[in-house]
Formats: C-alpha cells, sequence, structure tokens
C-alpha cells in the first residue's frame, strides 16, 4: 500500500504539464489569465499537501493567496471553538493575536457564512482596528 503512494506521488504531473494538458497557449488571453489563476489556485494546493505541520501550511496559503490575488499581505483566521476564538497563528512579530468569535468582519463572516469585499476597512463599523494596532500594519482593503 505505501509504495503505491509513493508510486502514485512520484507520477503527479509538474506545473508545466498541466499548463500543456489545458492548452493553455491557445486561450484568449482573459481566459488564459483565469485559467492559469485557477492553475496557480491548484499549484498552493498541492504546496500545502506537501507541508509537514500547520504553521508551514499557513505560510503555503498565505503566500499564494498574496502572490495570486496581487496584495501585499493576508491572514488566516483559524477556529478556537474551545475558547470561542479567532486566531491567527501568523503576524509580523506576533505569535498568536485572538479575538472572539464575533469581533470584526473576520467574525462577521464567520457568523454569517457570507462574503465581502471591503475597499476602505477604517469606513465599515465592523472593522477591528486592534490587529493594526498590535502588528503597526495599515489594512487599506479587506476581502474576507
Amino acid at each position: 500500500m505505501e509504495e503505491s503512494r509513493r508510486q502514485h506521488r512520484s507520477n503527479t504531473w509538474s506545473d508545466s504539464e498541466i499548463e500543456e494538458m489545458y492548452n493553455v497557449k491557445s486561450m484568449t488571453e482573459e481566459t488564459k489569465a483565469k485559467t492559469l489563476n485557477l492553475l496557480r489556485v491548484l499549484k498552493a494546493i498541492r504546496h500545502c499537501n506537501k507541508a509537514t505541520d500547520l504553521d508551514s501550511a499557513i505560510t503555503v496559503i498565505i503566500q499564494n493567496t498574496c502572490s495570486i490575488l496581487s496584495c501585499d499581505r493576508a491572514t488566516l483566521f483559524l477556529v478556537d471553538d474551545f475558547h470561542s476564538e479567532l486566531v491567527i497563528r501568523q503576524a509580523v512579530g506576533i505569535k498568536d493575536i485572538r479575538i472572539p468569535l464575533t469581533a470584526g468582519i473576520a467574525g462577521h463572516v464567520y457568523q454569517t457564512g457570507s462574503k465581502l469585499n471591503i475597499p476602505h476597512a477604517y469606513n465599515d463599523s465592523r472593522f477591528n482596528r486592534e490587529t493594526d494596532k498590535k502588528t503597526g500594519y495599515y489594512t487599506h482593503s479587506i476581502l474576507c
């Protein structure tokens, strides 16, 4: 069984093979851009699956999210049901930041299951400024 898993992993396609399989070169520019973004997501998932621990997986997710969305920073919230908190595991210079499940825009999205695109974070009354204060970062916009 283990031998078949190893063999399966060695038979996975490379990024260039996947692009060739989808015949990306022959697509219109708009379709090509969308397809390449989807392939970047697939690549991110593949890299995340290779992570050996949670922090490594979070790093892969954040780096790939920033690359795909062309943003300078991304935050991944983990849910701590035991303490009823959302947890940021990796923030610049800080180990963990914990907020109540109901706090801020992330809490709102967690509670409602909605998706939000907020172009000016500080103009939204739900925005929790405490994380920016702790990290020294100024959040301009949010896709949550």
